[in-house]
């Protein structure tokens, strides 16, 4: 911060006293009565000396005290002049008053110079066809790009500002044309009305044409095949294949300078006919000269008999769904019908040769078998091949938290909000709220919260430090998304702990994982069957990040939830600090949630909680009842 000299009020008053014909001393005086800034404003100090209180006002918005008022004395004042964005000078003045005495400070801001940008080297550079370096020079006032339309005019950087020399590096031509590459320069963020330098570069060819094609004929059987031709060139080329050649396709470079390959893919005949097509391969002028070309010709055998044979004639599917897989095989072209679409979707219904046929099996909710066909007849031969599809009934999925008793879980973690005493679900499993439960104690009714004290069901925003004021009350005993109320309960610490580690196959039911970017644990049912084309790794298999993890997709992730799984977000904790401050931890990183077991068996807090993070899997401990922790409810199974 910038600071003017000031005499010092000790010394002032020193000199009065020693010096009869000292002026009075003035009632309010500042160090500085004028401040002149440029354009770009800043940050000064200054004093104010008062025998009495003091008080200051401005109307000039760009203008910013960080005191108003004083006491008397001196008093060092700090102002903040922001950054003038017009091309006019401001003039603003501040009124510093004392009784009925003033003392004004003049503020004056410079205006902002009209923004400039010239190359004032030469606008048009010719090269040899060996290229060379040259030197561009700007000179300007503000910040400004630079860019090349061609890669063989490199600039040696991209952005500048104020004067600068730009070195531009040109290599050496490989085709015969004349090319010619634009550098721009231009404003860059501000200045736009600066405008643009074009500056243009033009680089004489090479020698006459040379081009060499090996082989110019191509004669491939009925099943096709994969061929290759090789270009012997001088100058820039390109290929491409007749309108009538849709059986060929063309990999690799299609255009390229020099020697060079491509490959042709000829297809299998899908008829009896023979068939050929003509490829070219010409050299790419843009100088108005007639181009060099040379064409292979592309013989193909005709195809006698009709095939056709399709893999799997089967799918069992359970009733979470899946994506499966049919190879079709076919020298002809196919069509396919289907029913029982309501079940199942596929990717094509046609084809004009071999094909592979990606079936969607949906999610089922009804409580019997389903099925449906696909019928995919061939257009030549009367081949004809059915595949059928069978979806297993749905079963909701149960979860066993002790040797007799199973329960369903809710769609997700519980959700509050003040605003009409609304509890609800969110529609998302990995949904969770990360910052608006910092404020939950702080009697801050503007949001949703899904991190509650321990009990706290009918009074979600207990704020008692006093673990004694926190008696268990059920979350699920609320009406929730408007139903009936007490259908939902939390579980107790012996129903979690059995869940994720006693009941059978524990260990190979539950493991960290990610839906994109969220973090945190899934649960898998007792019974679980795998959807079709995706992997679960447990534990044991299992990097200690999440990067490591399980990892899916929305999309996955809805199959997994299909399924029957479940999905707990890394949703943190909130805790009060030494300073008695609301603060989050732990987000996107570790879960906390709640058990409704009191830890000293009174039915008051602290209670106990399970826990999973990165480098550890579950855990439990427990912990005051002030702590805010997720809540995800279950439903008894029938």
């Amino acid at each position: 911060m910038k600071k003017f000299c000031l005499f010092a009020l000790t010394a002032l008053l020193f000199a009065a006293c020693n010096n009869p014909s000292a002026e009075p001393e003035k009632a309010i005086r500042l160090s500085q009565d004028t401040l002149m800034t440029p354009y770009t404003g800043g940050e000064y100090t200054f004093s104010v000396t008062a025998v009495d209180t003091w008080t200051a006002a401005c109307e000039e918005s760009w203008i910013r005290l960080d005191a108003t008022s004083g006491k008397a004395g001196t008093t060092e004042v700090g102002i903040k002049i922001t950054v003038n964005k017009e091309s006019i000078e401001n003039l603003g003045r501040v009124t510093f008053t004392s009784g009925e005495n003033k003392a004004v400070l003049t503020v004056i801001r410079l205006a902002k110079p009209a923004p400039s940008l010239v190359v004032t080297s030469d606008k048009a550079i010719n090269t040899p066809k060996e290229g060379g370096t040259y030197t561009i020079m700007v000179e300007g006032n503000i910040k400004w790009s630079i860019a090349s339309n061609a890669s063989w005019a490199k600039v040696s950087k991209g952005v500048s500002q104020n004067n600068d020399n730009i070195t531009v590096t040109v290599s050496a031509a490989t085709t015969p044309e004349t090319t010619t590459a634009t550098i721009t320069v231009a404003p860059y963020g501000e200045g736009k009305e600066a405008g643009e330098q074009i500056v243009t570069i033009t680089r004489g060819g090479t020698d006459a044409t040379s081009l060499t094609v090996d082989p110019t004929a191509i004669d491939a059987p009925a099943e096709g095949g994969n061929f290759t031709v090789n270009i012997e060139s001088n100058a820039r080329w390109r290929v491409y294949k007749s309108w009538d050649a849709d059986w060929i396709n063309i990999y690799g470079t299609t255009e390229s300078v020099n020697n060079g390959s491509f490959g042709i893919i000829v297809e299998e005949a899908t008829s009896v006919d023979p068939a050929t097509a003509i490829i070219t391969i010409e050299e790419v002028r843009s100088d108005g000269y007639t181009p060099v070309a040379v064409q292979v010709t592309v013989n193909r055998e005709g195809k006698a008999a009709a095939s056709l044979s399709v893999s799997p004639l089967k799918i069992d599917a359970p009733a979470a769904g899946g994506k499966y897989t049919i190879e079709i095989k076919s020298n002809y072209p196919w069509t396919a019908s289907l029913t029982g679409v309501k079940m199942f979707s596929v990717d094509k219904t046609e084809g004009s040769g071999d094909a592979t046929m990606i079936v969607t099996v949906k999610s089922s909710t009804e409580e019997k078998e389903t099925t449906g066909t696909i019928a995919i007849s061939s257009s030549f031969g009367g081949e004809r091949a059915k595949v059928s599809i069978r979806r297993a009934a749905y079963e909701k999925p149960g979860f066993s938290v002790s040797a007799t008793k199973k329960v369903y879980f809710s769609r997700g973690n519980l959700f509050y909000k003040p605003d009409g005493n609304k509890w609800s679900f969110p529609k998302l499993q990995y949904v969770y709220n990360a910052m608006g439960n910092r404020y939950m104690n702080e009697g801050y009714l503007g949001g949703e919260y899904d991190l509650f004290g321990w009990g706290t069901g009918k009074n979600p925003l207990r704020t008692s430090i006093d673990d004694n004021d926190y008696t268990y009350n059920e979350w699920g005993d609320n009406v929730i998304e408007g139903g009936a109320n007490a259908t939902w309960r939390t579980l107790t610490r012996d129903e979690w702990m059995y869940l994720l580690k006693k009941r059978p196959n524990a260990d190979k039911l539950h493991a960290l994982a990610s839906i994109d970017v969220y973090h945190g644990h899934v649960i898998l049912p007792d019974t679980w069957i795998l959807p079709n084309g995706l992997s679960f790794r447990t534990y044991g298999n299992v990097a200690t990040t999440y990067a490591d993890a399980n990892n899916y997709t929305f999309d996955e992730w809805q199959m997994m939830e299909d399924a029957g799984a479940i999905f707990l977000p890394a949703a943190g904790c909130r805790y009060t600090n030494d300073s008695g401050e609301n603060e989050i931890s732990g987000v996107a990183e570790t879960g906390y949630y709640w058990t409704s077991t009191s830890h000293t068996g009174n039915g008051k807090a602290p209670a106990w909680f399970i826990t999973f993070y990165a480098d550890d899997g579950f855990d439990e401990g427990f912990a005051g009842g002030r702590n805010g922790m997720s809540v995800r409810l279950v439903q008894d199974a029938n």
